[in-house]
């Protein structure tokens, strides 16, 4: 039994080395569980190198795929996010040009992106403004144009907001006839804007519109107004599209909602206006292309005008929203009106700057505005005018005058230059066509311009004329009380205001109708009074007028 154990460790020691070196190993492990081994100690450091590594190549695969599915979802959302702005603008657009037919509709880009060059198609910066519609047609700026005003006072703007702030400041409210040439200032009322816009006399609202300079002197109604001016000044965008030198008017317009308040068809120099509440529709006509035809009945209202189906031939028709701008260039005539109350500011050029260009058109196409416009240039001082260009623009307007039977402005114009010239016959002629004009128009759509006619008719019988020897004002009340029911459609202080110059123009007579006058009178008094402070009555002839009511006259009267 003894000699087994060495025949073992005989046949161990008989192995190769690393073969002993294995057995052994196993036999220490196998005797001593406990104690690793430092062969062990050294393969475990290195799989766990390696499965450390393994695992940093998972972190960092894991990381990249989420990085690329990051980057995949932006991608994702950045194409949507375009695709939808593109939808959007391209429906913006899509809506536009249902409200704006005839003209360009873009929306603003500022200088800093037009010179990067990152202005989006449907955007115009200044300078491309410069070259591509300065002078040459009109554009509506969509929202952007006017930011700044946005930004500080808040949008959108409310009415009652408004006349917390700005209501005191006062503003000449005139009727739409003003602007077709007459003289006449009978339909112009100095309110405030909080009496103008808050008026509930229907009468006075339908033919309410303010289009005034602001600021722009220093008398009392323009200091009133002077916080208002400094609240809108001119936008960047418009400073650095040069629509903002000094020398430009500044302009407030107001208008009520109304069909029968608004500005027919007239031109001045390049201006803009940016609307801050309403909604305003325009009528704008390239140069040239305001035919007879086109242009129609003188006295409609500008929302009673048809475009005659000429949309598409040099006639741009739009509706211009709160934080639209509109630019219309020098010598394009438009009218405008309002779908509701607006409020706007803007600014616009004295006209003509081109003189030229007015006299080419005028002389060359049918354009009946720009051919009356060019009249009234060279027939302001027919002494400094040649006769022959004097006759040439005598003959437009009777040419004109035949063509329009309710050109009333072109009878009025043509009267004026034969009274410097001294031909009272045809001058008689004239005034008896507009008291025809005047009575023949409807006093519930064209009361201001009945008014307008009629005093205009009146002023060659006026004694400070002295063309027909009215000695006693039977022919010049004649005219005046033609106009009296169309002054009264419009409201107490228009009635008053009429009534106040048939009297006071009776009153200057050689022979002075005292019967007529106590009953003007009577019939003044009672308006002036309920009237107050806004009553049309000249202070100084205030006196006069309680004294003549009772049949007092006076050699002071």
């Amino acid at each position: 039994m003894a000699a087994a154990p060495t025949s073992m460790s005989t046949a161990a020691t008989s192995l190769p080395s690393t073969v002993r070196m294995r057995t052994a190993h196993a036999d220490s492990r196998h005797v001593h569980p406990d104690v690793r081994h430092p062969a062990d100690d050294l393969g475990g450091s290195q799989a766990s190198k390696q499965r450390l590594k393994q695992r940093e190549r998972r972190l960092l695969l894991v990381k990249v795929l989420i990085a690329s599915c990051v980057l995949m979802c932006l991608v994702i959302a950045g194409a949507y996010s375009s695709a939808m702005r593109h939808s959007r603008y391209a429906h913006d657009e899509a809506a536009d040009s249902n409200r704006c037919r005839g003209m360009d509709v873009r929306r603003p880009c500022s200088a800093a992106k037009e010179k990067a060059g990152m202005c989006e198609e449907n955007e115009v910066g200044p300078k491309e403004f410069q070259t591509a519609y300065r002078g040459r047609k009109p554009l509506l700026l969509l929202q952007g144009a006017v930011e700044e005003w946005r930004k500080r006072d808040g949008w959108p703007f409310k009415l009652d907001d408004f006349l917390t702030h700005y209501g005191d400041a006062v503003v000449k409210q005139r009727a739409a006839s003003y602007f077709q040439g007459s003289r006449s200032r009978v339909t112009e009322r100095p309110r405030t804007l909080r009496a103008l816009l808050q008026d509930k006399e229907e009468a006075v609202a339908r033919y309410g519109v303010v289009f005034d300079s602001i600021g722009l002197e220093s008398d009392d109604l323009n200091v009133k107004q002077a916080r208002m001016r400094a609240a809108f000044p001119c936008p960047q965008w418009v400073v650095d599209a040069t629509l903002c030198p000094d020398e430009w008017d500044e302009i407030l317009s107001v208008g009520v909602g109304s069909p029968l308040a608004g500005v027919p068809f007239h031109v001045h120099g390049d201006a803009w206006l940016a609307l801050i509440l309403g909604t305003k529709i325009w009528h704008i006509v390239e140069p040239g292309k305001l035919t007879a035809a086109v242009r129609g009945n003188w006295q409609q209202p500008p929302a009673r005008w048809n475009a005659g189906g000429n949309n598409d031939d040099g006639i741009a028709i739009c509706e211009q929203h709160a934080g639209e701008l509109m630019y219309v260039p020098e010598s394009w005539s438009h009218q405008t009106f309002n779908a509701e109350t607006t409020i706007g500011f803007g600014r616009q050029i004295g006209w003509p700057a081109n003189q030229s260009f007015v006299e080419h058109v005028a002389t060359t196409t049918e354009d009946v505005l720009l051919k009356y416009q060019w009249v009234r240039m060279v027939t302001t001082q027919p002494s400094n005018v040649r006769d022959e260009t004097l006759n040439s623009a005598i003959a437009m307007l009777e040419s004109m005058n035949a063509d329009m039977p309710t050109f009333f402005a072109g009878r009025s114009r043509l009267a004026q230059v034969l009274h410097r010239l001294g031909e009272t016959d045809r001058i008689r002629a004239l005034v008896d066509e507009m008291r025809d004009i005047a009575a023949s128009l409807d006093v519930a759509e064209y009361a201001p311009s009945i008014v307008n006619i009629a005093m205009q008719a009146a002023f060659y019988f006026n004694p400070r004329s002295g063309l027909f020897g009215d000695e006693d004002g039977e022919e010049l009340e004649s005219a005046l009380r033609l106009a009296q029911p169309a002054a009264d459609r419009m409201g107490k202080w228009h009635s008053a205001h009429l009534l106040s110059v048939r009297l006071t123009s009776l009153m200057k007579m050689k022979r002075v109708n005292r019967v007529l006058c106590t009953r003007l009178a009577r019939d003044l008094v009672p308006l002036h009074d309920s009237l107050g402070s806004e009553s049309p009555v000249p202070e100084f002839f205030v006196d006069t007028l309680y004294k003549v009511s009772n049949g007092i006259f006076s050699p002071d009267s």
